[in-house]
Parts: structure tokens; C-alpha cells; sequence
């Protein structure tokens, strides 16, 4: 899921995935619902529109660009779909097929009208919106893989300077953009990384969640693991990771359906929200302003929560 600039919509994408006698997961007419979330109580939301799945494979990350008005959607057909979603019903921009034709792993916008994705190879790819009536053309820049055996998420830092790459195989790859350079994380652990977020401001922070339920938070500027974060008892894989605005703030969803509030300064549990069906938490957002925070699972459920119900030992 993700949240507008504005707060006032929130997209949520679904896989749609059903399981055949063989515990395969096979995805069904996946799409994206686009719902306004500005109503008095935000535990009624109005259901604004469906942007179509082109490939019918469900969508596996989704992504608003910073004025709101595009939004990209990973597509489980190894393609991106770019929607211009300012208008009464959504309007196709571009398309962006994996150039391996490889499963996407996510998608995030960046400046100047650019578009990151990422497959799992490991690879990230740059790509540019085109004008009006313009085709669009091949990746601008490509970021080589160098997760050995998988990539499963992407982050992009405040004002669009780094990416980072999370890696199956442990590690979490930085990229400085501009510089093409990079430099690589590697948990003390050896756990495949498989969420990764940015945090504060600038972006000094970094977030990575491993399959053995451990959050590391790393400082970029040392390159040091700051330490690391783990609820009693837990041991699932750690499915999603996101900072509030202010940096103040970390939430860890997990696949046994919890979700645990973290302060960053203390790095001391705040909070534990248990959504109402118990099915594993796939996806986290917070809102632009920090005042709401959402949350989907396995279930196919997804809620809104006020960020004031949590500790206000955070918000200091």
C-alpha cells in the first residue's frame, strides 16, 4: 500500500493469490483500489476508483509520485505500469517491461520525473516518464545486481540521492545515484534481507528487515550497525519496515501478524498492534504527516490506525 503526498488517498494493491493442491501459489486478476481516506473517521473510507491490472498477475508494490499525481505499479508480469491518477479515472503514462523479463521486487519514484525499479536479479533500473504522446523508451541507467541470488526490496532515500536494495542472501546494497558508486551492508547475522527503509530527514538511518525476525538499523555516514531490533519470542520474517516523517518512529510487521512500534532513539518497543484477523503482515505505510499509519495482510484485510495511539514517548 501506499499513501498520497497529501494523505488524503491511499492505494492498496493486491496479489490475489490462491494456493492448487500443490501449495503453488497461483495469482488471479491482481489489481489496485485507490480509496479516500480524508472522511471524518478514517475507519470509513470511500472507494474512489480500480485502477485495471493490465497482466491480470497482481500487483507487488505500488508508489506515488511526489505531487501525487502518477502513480507506478509493479506488476506481477515483470512490467511497471505508470497511471496518471489526477483525473476522474486513472489515464495509462507508460510501461516499463524488466528488460530480463525477470519478477519485479519493487518500484519507487524519483526526481525529476524518473522511476526506479527492481527485479530479482538484483538488478535496479532507472527509467524516464515520457512527454505527452511519447513513447517510452529503455532504462536511462541500470544499477547492476549484486544480491548473488535474489533482491527483495527497494527503498529510496529523502530528496532521492541513495537507493538501497535489499539481498536474500544478507546483505543490503547502497547505491549513491548520481555517482553510480555503491557500498554493501551485511547483517552480523547472515539472514536474507527482505524489507529495507530509509529513515529520518536526510536519510542517515537505515532500516532492514531479516527472515529471522530481526530489524537491523544501520548509521550510512559509519557504515556501522547501530543494533537491532527484535520483539520476544519472535522469530517469523520481518515483512515490512517503515519510519514515520520525523524519524522518531519505526514499525516491523511480521508473518505472524503482529505489528511492533519501535522508538529509533532508544530502540526500545512502544507499541504492539495485532490486526483483527491474525494473518501476516505484508505491507506498512505511514501517512505524509506522520498522523495515520496502514497496514495489509495475507487476509487480503487492510486498516488504518492513528499513529497518536502509540507511546508518546516517541513523539518528544
Amino acid at each position: 500500500m501506499a499513501f498520497s503526498p497529501n494523505g488524503q488517498r491511499l492505494a492498496i494493491g493486491s496479489l490475489n493469490a490462491t494456493y492448487s493442491t500443490y501449495a503453488f501459489p497461483v495469482n488471479h486478476s491482481g489489481g489496485l483500489v485507490l480509496w479516500n481516506v480524508t472522511c471524518a473517521s478514517v475507519a470509513v473510507a470511500d472507494h474512489i476508483t480500480t485502477v485495471t491490472d493490465p497482466g491480470t498477475k497482481g500487483v507487488v508494490q505500488a508508489a506515488f509520485s511526489s505531487d501525487g499525481k502518477m502513480l507506478a505499479v509493479a506488476d506481477g508480469n515483470d512490467t511497471t505500469y505508470v497511471w496518471n491518477v489526477s483525473g476522474q479515472a486513472p489515464a495509462p503514462v507508460a510501461s516499463f517491461p524488466d528488460p530480463a523479463r525477470v519478477d519485479l521486487a519493487g518500484v519507487v519514484f524519483g526526481p525529476a520525473n524518473t522511476v526506479f525499479t527492481a527485479d530479482g536479479d538484483g538488478n535496479v533500473y532507472e527509467w524516464q516518464i515520457p512527454a505527452p504522446g511519447s513513447a517510452a523508451a529503455g532504462p536511462v541507467a541500470t544499477f547492476p545486481g549484486r544480491c548473488g541470488d535474489s533482491l527483495d526490496a527497494l527503498a529510496l532515500s529523502p530528496g532521492g540521492r541513495m537507493l538501497a536494495a535489499a539481498c536474500y542472501n544478507g546483505n543490503v546494497d547502497v547505491w549513491n545515484i548520481s555517482a553510480h558508486t555503491s557500498f554493501t551492508l551485511t547483517d552480523p547475522d547472515r539472514m536474507g534481507a527482505v524489507t529495507v527503509a530509509f529513515g529520518g530527514h536526510d536519510g542517515s538511518t537505515l532500516a532492514s528487515g531479516a527472515l529471522n525476525g530481526q530489524t537491523y538499523l544501520w548509521d550510512l555516514a559509519s557504515r556501522q550497525l547501530l543494533g537491532s531490533l527484535q520483539a520476544a519470542d519472535v522469530d517469523q520474517a520481518v515483512k515490512m519496515v517503515v519510519f514515520n516523517p520525523a524519524g522518531t518512529i519505526l514499525l516491523t510487521a511480521d508473518a505472524h501478524g503482529y505489528i511492533y512500534a519501535w522508538s529509533v532513539a532508544t530502540r526500545t518497543l512502544l507499541d504492539t498492534i495485532t490486526p483483527a484477523d491474525g494473518e501476516p503482515v505484508l505491507t506498512v505505510a505511514f501517512s505524509s504527516s506522520g498522523a495515520t499509519f496502514g497496514a495489509g495482510d495475507y487476509g487480503g484485510e487492510a486498516g488504518i490506525w492513528y499513529a497518536g495511539s502509540l507511546n508518546q514517548d516517541a513523539h518528544r
